[in-house]
């Protein structure tokens, strides 16, 4: 009986168990005893290493499974999906200033500690985590505040970070700074109309480095001189250099006010609401709440919001227009303005420099727990060797239980059902060589002289046998009573009148001959089989094959006559078809007998049928060739 305690991944404890029984117990015993710190270290780092290879084992190969099964000591294969972590963010730097940390703009890194010849190092290992919610520093806190972020790639090798290693802010020219920067100052959209989520105050510095660059959007600018100094603005939007007018990077700031209410205030403001700024019942103002808190020690109300309307001064209200909370302006810490300020030569304007979020913010992020949730797209990619890709929006469960079953292929089933997926309630003809929609003619006949090329009619007579029994497809000449020959053929079925097969007591002779109609029988008229010597003397022509039944008597070659189905679909008048501008006799640019040359092209036909030819080849058996028509409206007969 199987020992269920070692299925799933080996553990430490395992492992030293398994080493305990593979070496002389004199030799590992005082190990065991002496325990880590004592020698035993030597050992149980190795087996931590080997546990760590054995879940990566048991992990990728429980993955390859589709369905989970009794067995099953790992998740099933499932989508793609982001480790998530939950991270806890301090700073002691700037308390005199709001800091605001914006989603999908700041990353943090793990940090993972390495040897050296020197000892311990930390070293980036790539890993990198994106903050999912805007984290607010109001003026004066210090944190710790809580956010979620979310890997940059899926996979599970995502959730290794162990907890505290996700400690390093990313910032791209930290270090950044120069003078002669221009401030610019634009009117807001009026009030009057909708709040167009813009900034009004745009850093334009001079076409020399250092000048801004795209990846330090949501990093923080400071001035150091000028009219703006001891200001500290967010950067919101980036624009290139334009050298044409001598400027260099630009880029948007953002307008954060910071009010206190004392105790007027009701109601919870929503992140991301708009929020409107009133002076009585007259709305001044309008900005996008980015935190509402209210303050534990003073029981004060403060509000961020970025300013993107009028302005906001004390003994405004606020009110949160989806949220409907209120709340007096009894303090304006910080109103959000700028003051427009240009250098004139080489003087003047503004000095910047970029704050480091270590050295200046003294920023600190850190993780409690391992992040968790990341996978690769194993059930992705079973599904896509299967044929099967994932639908948009199509869950994990669901989809496993589609790219699960068997695939529905290769029988002329599957390709009706295929056919029936695809075209939905349009009609469609299914035609199979060898089958009555789809007789066929095989082409083999190249060494006689009269040759069948796939051109022959079948025409029913009635009259009499006269003479003998014929042989199965024997030749056949059709002859008046002078002994000329109207009609060559093959000897096609008899039938009594009866209905029963009868060589020589019938009324009803069938013959296969080169494709012409037979319409008339005048007396003298014999049939004779050039083989038997019988005979047929006809009275009538009963019918000739018509033009329906001998349209799918089509050439085959060896493959085809073998294996091979036609598949008809409707005429449809999808897409844009244009106007055939050289028809008529009136048209502006008239030029017949000339190509048509803006005939339009019916992209959505063209779609459609398209659709259609994916879902048959997707189903069809390996080695089946077939081919798509348009009926053009003909019966399926």
């Amino acid at each position: 009986m199987a020992d269920n305690s070692l299925l799933g991944p080996l553990s430490v404890a395992e492992l030293l168990a398994l080493w305990e029984g593979a070496v002389d117990s004199t030799y590992a015993q005082p190990f065991v005893q002496a325990g880590d710190g004592g020698g035993l270290e030597l050992f149980t780092q190795g087996f931590a290493q080997h546990a760590r290879a054995s879940q990566a084992v048991d992990r990728t190969t429980q993955s390859m499974y589709m369905l989970p099964f009794s067995g099953q000591t790992s998740p099933p294969a499932s989508g793609a999906q982001l480790a998530t972590v939950s991270l806890t963010i301090s700073r002691a730097g700037y308390l005199d200033h709001p800091l605001v940390l914006g989603a999908g703009l700041v990353w943090v890194d793990e940090l993972a500690v390495d040897s050296s010849d020197l000892g311990p190092v930390r070293v980036n290992t790539g890993r990198r985590y994106l903050l999912q919610q805007t984290v607010v520093f109001m003026p004066g806190e210090q944190g710790p505040l809580v956010a979620n972020a979310a890997a940059e790639k899926p996979g599970y090798g995502y959730n290794n970070p162990a907890p505290g290693t996700i400690s390093s802010v990313e910032q791209p020219g930290a270090d950044f700074g120069n003078v002669l920067a221009t401030v610019s100052v634009r009117a807001g959209a009026p009030l009057a109309g909708p709040p167009v989520p813009a900034s009004r105050t745009q850093l334009v510095t001079i076409n020399q480095a250092d000048m801004f660059v795209p990846e330090q959007v949501g990093q923080y600018a400071y001035f150091v001189a000028g009219l703006n100094a001891g200001k500290a603005a967010r950067l919101t939007a980036f624009s290139p250099p334009d050298p044409a007018h001598n400027r260099g990077s630009t880029v948007d700031l953002e307008q954060l006010a910071v009010t206190t209410a004392f105790s007027a205030f009701a109601g919870t403001f929503l992140a991301s609401e708009t929020v409107d700024v009133k002076s009585g019942v007259t709305v001044v103002g309008r900005g996008t709440v980015l935190a509402a808190r209210v303050d534990a020690a003073t029981g004060h109300l403060r509000v961020a919001f970025a300013m993107i309307q009028g302005t906001v001064a004390a003994g405004n209200t606020l009110l949160g227009e989806l949220s409907a909370a209120t709340a007096n302006v009894d303090l304006v810490y910080l109103d959000g303005t700028y003051t427009a300020e240009a250098p004139v030569g080489n003087v003047g304007g503004a000095t910047w420099r970029v704050l480091d979020w270590a050295l200046d913010w003294r920023l600190s992020v850190s993780n409690a727990l391992s992040p968790s949730g990341g996978a690769a797209a194993m059930l992705d990619a079973l599904g896509e060797e299967r044929g099967l890709p994932r639908h948009p929006g199509e869950v994990d469960d669901d989809y496993r239980q589609r790219a699960s079953q068997v695939a529905d292929v290769v029988s002329p089933n599957a390709i009706r059902r295929a056919l029936n997926r695809s075209l939905g309630g349009y009609p469609w003809c299914f035609r199979e060589v060898g089958g009555p929609l789809l007789p066929g003619f095989y082409f083999d006949r190249t060494a006689d002289p009269l040759g069948d090329f796939f051109d022959m009619d079948a025409c029913l007579f009635s009259g009499a046998y006269t003479l003998g029994t014929f042989l199965f497809e024997e030749p056949v000449q059709y002859r008046n009573a002078a002994g000329f020959v109207l009609q060559s053929g093959r000897w096609g079925s008899y039938l009594d009148n009866t209905g029963a097969a009868n060589a020589s007591a019938g009324a009803n002779f069938t013959i296969i001959h080169p494709r012409g109609a037979v319409t008339t029988v005048t007396a003298g008229d014999k049939i004779y089989g050039l083989r038997s010597g019988a005979q047929f003397t006809p009275s009538a022509v009963v019918a000739n094959e018509s033009a329906e039944d001998s349209a799918w008597q089509v050439l085959l070659d060896y493959l085809e006559f073998r294996a091979f189905f036609v598949v008809g679909i409707p005429d449809v008048d999808f897409g844009e078809f244009g106007f055939a501008y050289d028809q008529g006799a009136h048209d502006a640019y008239d030029c017949s007998p000339f190509d048509a040359f803006y005939d339009g092209y019916a992209a959505g036909s063209a779609a459609f049928n398209l659709r259609v030819y994916g879902a048959v080849e997707k189903v069809r058996a390996g080695g089946v060739s077939w081919a798509l028509y348009r009926t053009h409206g003909e019966p399926c007969t």
